[in-house]
């Protein structure tokens, strides 16, 4: 390679790099994982933290046992003692998990189980059925519970004191996720179907729905207010992400027939399950980043513009010649 070559594929590197450097990026299409716990005949993922820990469910044997993943890929099995089933729903980022369990002599109740592992029971005043959803780093949880008036939302605080949360509807509302600035979602049933919501402590309450759908149901917030949910058409369900200007993408594990999206954190990875051919199974979908038009149409003309003055050089250098 001449020194001239050499300066070229320089200059030309360097371009490349700055470019990508400096230029704002987009979404593209997601890398799809699926998470199948060994020797579950299904599994589901609920939550996922800023760690990349991922917490769900998975059926084993006839029964459903709680699990936390690591990143690398290492499953740990939660299970409340003496329960029948063990469902875990959601992880902060210190690895406090919280979820429920049904067990003959109690019933329906929620558990928060800490990071040094142990667990604490968690039901509602006059609940036949508590469930929590989300937890935040300050501890506050979210879910639902039930009781004779129907399926409420509620938020509670690291003391231990509830509040319920009614959002669009009295009768069945549920609050699925809680982020670290304390925004709220989930989703009431109107009479116009289930319609997702935020719930803002500065700003207020907000309806949520994906164009054109029937039904929607918000499932998971992250730190920037992106939102993860399903919504759903005639014929199936469908995942998605709700960037925080109200932009909407559908999230659809490939091959699938019906895909959910469940939890989101600030890198923008998705959680959730799928059903195909096989059964059902989770996943982490992963954001890819590529340049914008502008950018690709910059680098274009930039490596155009080299390939130009390579040639203009050598033209000089022929007519000098002679």
């Amino acid at each position: 390679m001449t020194i001239l070559q050499q300066k070229l594929l320089a200059l030309g590197l360097f371009i490349i790099s700055t470019l990508t450097l400096s230029s704002p990026a987009v979404a593209a299409p997601y890398a799809f994982t699926p998470i199948d716990v060994p020797g579950s005949t299904e599994t589901r993922a609920l939550g996922i933290n800023e760690v990349g820990q991922i917490v769900g469910e998975f059926r084993s044997m006839g029964s459903f046992q709680g699990f936390l993943m690591d990143a690398d890929g290492s499953f740990h099995t939660i299970t409340v003692p003496g329960a029948l089933d063990t469902r875990a729903q959601g992880v902060n980022d210190v690895g406090e998990v919280v979820g429920n369990l049904r067990s003959l002599s109690a019933g329906n109740l929620g558990f928060l189980r800490n990071s040094n592992g142990s667990f604490e029971t968690i039901v509602l005043p006059q609940a036949s059925f508590s469930r929590p959803l989300g937890i935040n780093n300050a501890g506050l949880i979210v879910g639902d519970f039930q009781n004779a008036s129907g399926t409420h939302g509620f938020l509670r605080d690291a003391a231990g004191n509830f509040v319920t949360i009614t959002a669009l509807s009295s009768f069945l509302t549920q609050a699925s996720d809680i982020n670290n600035t304390g925004q709220i979602v989930g989703f009431s049933f109107t009479n116009n179907g289930n319609r997702g919501f935020l719930l803002d402590p500065q700003q207020g309450l907000s309806v949520i729905h994906f164009p054109g759908a029937l039904d929607t149901v918000v499932n998971g917030i992250n730190d920037v207010a992106q939102l993860a949910g399903v919504w759903g058409d005639v014929t199936t369900t469908h995942g998605f992400v709700r960037e925080a200007d109200g932009t909407f993408h559908t999230i659809d594990v490939p091959g699938s027939e019906s895909t959910s999206a469940l939890d989101i954190n600030t890198q923008g990875q998705i959680v959730g399950h799928f059903t195909d051919a096989t059964g059902t199974h989770a996943f982490l979908a992963t954001p890819s980043l590529v340049p914008e038009p502008s950018t690709c149409l910059l680098l274009g003309s930039s490596l155009a513009g080299l390939v130009w003055w390579r040639k203009r050089k050598r033209f000089r250098h022929e007519v000098l010649s002679h």
